[in-house]
């Protein structure tokens, strides 16, 4: 189980890794994620991939930032308890989109993106 993990970090790495070799950003920005005492193993596993893209991004100096989840709310719908339908819709509004992003985590990535802009214009 823990060389199945090993080797879907290792692929994640390998695509984000082309992927700041094909965009060549300057900063990124993740979602923080928290344990909240339920879903240990998955919590493992997010620790792992939230780690493995920290280091790519080390290797290739790219600073990041992390958000709390309930600051990207804040900041892309205004409140910090809207659910994810919400933030969806603020996402299409904010970047003037006609549907919503799909698959839901797309949609995520980019509340982070447009909470990073706003926040690190302040």
């Amino acid at each position: 189980h823990g060389q199945d993990l090993a080797d879907r970090c290792n692929r994640l790495a390998v695509m984000v890794e082309s992927i700041v070799d094909t965009y060549y950003p300057d900063v990124a920005a993740v979602e923080a994620f928290h344990f909240h005492g339920i879903y240990v193993a998955s919590t493992v596993q997010m620790a792992n991939v939230a780690g493995m893209i920290r280091e790519v991004l080390r290797h290739r100096s790219i600073p990041s930032t992390e958000y709390a989840v309930r600051a990207i709310r804040q900041c892309v719908a205004g409140r910090a308890n809207a659910d994810a339908l919400v933030v969806s819709n603020m996402v299409i509004k904010h970047l003037g989109m006609n549907v919503a992003p799909m698959p839901q985590h797309a949609a995520d990535a980019l509340a982070v993106a447009i909470a990073h802009g706003a926040l690190r214009s302040q």
